[in-house]
């Protein structure tokens, strides 16, 4: 299968999942900064990672009054292939409970990035299987988020739209979609290491009192990277 082949069906099986979206109930805003860099390394052998990434994220909400979730994702990137990015990281997150302490959790994270393009279309489809750990719970998490984003040659600007469902894979409730986040927005090439994206998300989240919640978030992220002029830096950056 060419890699416009695969790009097509990518998109057209994540356009498919739209429909899944379930009823929003309630609204909250959010305020959510990334900053990623990539750091290249150097490759003795042809299996060698590409790059060493590194993600921190900060998340502020009238729900938390104040900061609410920190974290940190830090892991190698290979690319086996042009139209594939594989990633493998360690995540520590910090999450404010109701009495204003922090619950934490750590993740470990496979995550697999299909790249195509159609023309200037720009096709990543991003899957991501994560084992989740917290005092007193152990599950699993799968996410599949398909970007589209129209990035001719000569733009230094470009426009990006993303649709994101993440299932948890307990033995007791299998399958069950638990979280929808759909994005639009724009992505700015400051210069040949630097892109900044400014997005908004429409994200749905079960809630324990009222059923589904849907909130208002504002995404800025920010990604240093020596290759953002190649084919593998034209990808998205990894947030969270």
């Amino acid at each position: 299968m060419g890699t416009k082949s695969r790009a097509g069906l990518a998109l057209g099986l994540a356009l498919a999942g739209l429909g899944a979206w379930p009823s929003p109930v309630l609204a909250d805003s959010e305020f959510w900064n990334v900053l990623e860099v990539r750091v290249p390394l150097e490759r003795p052998v042809p299996w060698s990672p590409r790059a060493l990434r590194a993600v921190s994220s900060s998340r502020f909400g009238f729900r938390y009054g104040g900061l609410g979730v920190s974290s940190l994702r830090v892991g190698p990137l290979w690319q086996p292939a042009p139209w594939l990015m594989l990633g493998l990281h360690a995540s520590a997150y910090a999450e404010q409970a109701g009495n204003g302490a922090f619950n934490q959790m750590l993740r470990l994270e496979c995550e697999p990035n299909l790249q195509g393009a159609i023309g200037d279309l720009q096709i990543n489809d991003r899957n991501r299987l994560e084992w989740r750990h917290t005092p007193g719970d152990v599950w699993w998490r799968y996410r599949n988020q398909l970007r589209v984003s129209y990035q001719p040659a000569a733009w230094n600007w470009w426009p990006t739209l993303s649709q994101e469902l993440a299932w948890d894979l307990r033995p007791a409730l299998p399958y069950t979609l638990v979280q929808s986040r759909f994005t639009v927005g724009a992505a700015r090439v400051i210069n040949r290491a630097t892109r900044l994206t400014t997005e908004y998300m429409w994200r749905q989240r079960p809630d324990p009192l009222l059923g589904w919640a849907h909130d208002h978030i504002l995404m800025v992220t920010l990604l240093f990277a020596p290759d953002l002029t190649s084919e593998a830096g034209r990808g998205h950056a990894g947030g969270d």
